[in-house]
């Protein structure tokens, strides 16, 4: 665990003046968070030229968008799914694969976090929908039970989290608590949360703020138009 906790740290620390080089784009928002390499705010064009961090553990891996034609095709049509709401909002999703010798075919590749391999999603969209799509959200998964060594390895990388708890609710109707672990600047957030989609699965989204705010507006025009139609 230890060399994943100095890998985080080494990776996401937002506060730590680097030089701009090619492994280390500019992004309009300074303070914003990291996934890895990936700082939350970067152009689709910068996240595309930028290294796959983990070649020893997905050798060759590459990423594949929905703005791509292949992104259309199976296998990739598959692991890409967003919803019509999202691509009408102009959401670009993209997802890292390397090509299987065994299988035969492009698989999923997964991002290291710490020393956890998690299949992570990344999503842009453009700022007024002629510039570039910026990286604005990043969402990561992996097993609920790692949950507290994980929580350990984010403290040491950035603190003492916010925490909430929220009451989640199972098919059989019997309720739990699901806890939620917050960390936040002026432009981005961090969110843990214990349970993801299943009980079986954690979540680590990274968001930031700005195009957030332009994301739920364009939701929000979007169901406005729906509205019309009922």
């Amino acid at each position: 665990m230890r060399q994943g906790i100095l890998l985080l740290m080494l990776a996401v620390m937002p506060n730590v003046s680097v030089p701009q080089t090619a492994t280390q784009p500019g992004s309009p928002w300074q303070d914003a968070y990291s996934r890895r390499n990936y700082r939350l705010g970067i152009t689709i064009s910068q996240f595309r030229v930028l290294p796959y961090p983990d070649q020893k553990e997905w050798p060759n891996a590459y990423p594949v968008c929905t703005d791509e034609a292949r992104g259309q095709a199976f296998p990739f049509l598959e692991q890409l799914y967003i919803s019509s709401d999202w691509k009408s909002a102009g959401v670009v999703q993209c997802t890292f694969f390397y090509n299987d010798k065994t299988m035969n075919r492009p698989e999923v590749a997964a991002l290291m976090l710490g020393d956890l391999g998690s299949l992570t999603n990344f999503f842009f969209i453009s700022e007024d929908g002629h510039k570039e799509p910026r990286l604005f959200l990043v969402k990561s998964g992996g097993p609920s039970s790692i949950y507290g060594d994980l929580l350990s390895t984010f403290v040491v990388a950035f603190g003492k989290p916010a925490i909430t708890r929220e009451q989640c609710q199972t098919k059989a109707g019997s309720t739990f608590p699901n806890e939620i672990a917050t960390w936040e600047n002026n432009s981005s957030s961090i969110e843990l949360r214990q349970f993801g989609r299943t009980v079986e699965v954690l979540q680590v989204t990274h968001l930031l703020k700005p195009l957030a705010a332009v994301f739920d507006k364009k939701l929000a025009e979007g169901q406005a138009e729906k509205a019309k139609k009922l």
